[in-house]
């Protein structure tokens, strides 16, 4: 199978973001994205592509996330993991995600349709999915958000 151009992906990727969050609403968006990355990171698994995160605990799983990530997209990601007991602050300077998030998540935020916090970070998001994948039901919090600079985000474990 030929490879995909980084761009066209990015476009498609962007392109289905934008038509979930019309159809089914902003407020879906992050439930949808949490879901997506755990499915993805099930499939790498599954697939063997990459390294896939290790620990029995959010702040290894988190940590580790990272390598998964690197063997996949190769290139600049600050990734900086402050653990605060049971729950990790991620601080994500540079990222993939950026031009797309500074778009769609910023325009999304400057109409006031939802709270930043209830907004998806693709990329904690990405670590979200690595803790479901162990069992460890988790969710984000977005703190700050300034794509390509520094996004930060909580992830802690989900109350039931």
């Amino acid at each position: 199978m030929e490879s995909v151009g980084y761009y066209w992906f990015e476009i498609w990727t962007e392109s289905l973001l934008r038509a979930f969050a019309y159809v089914v609403g902003v407020e879906q968006l992050k439930l949808f994205t949490s879901k997506s990355a755990e499915a993805m990171m099930m499939l790498i698994e599954e697939k063997n592509v990459a390294p896939t995160a290790q620990g029995s605990n959010i702040p290894q799983i988190v940590s580790s996330t990272e390598q998964t990530i690197r063997a996949l997209q190769p290139g600049k990601l600050d990734w900086i993991v402050e653990t605060q007991g049971d729950t990790v602050k991620l601080s994500i300077g540079s990222c993939p995600f950026a031009q797309l998030c500074s778009s769609m998540i910023s325009e999304i935020i400057t109409s006031g349709r939802v709270d930043k916090a209830k907004l998806p970070c693709l990329m904690s998001e990405l670590a979200v999915g690595a803790c479901r994948t162990k069992n460890i039901k988790s969710r984000s919090v977005m703190i700050q958000f300034a794509p390509g600079m520094k996004c930060v985000t909580q992830i802690g474990t989900m109350e039931v």
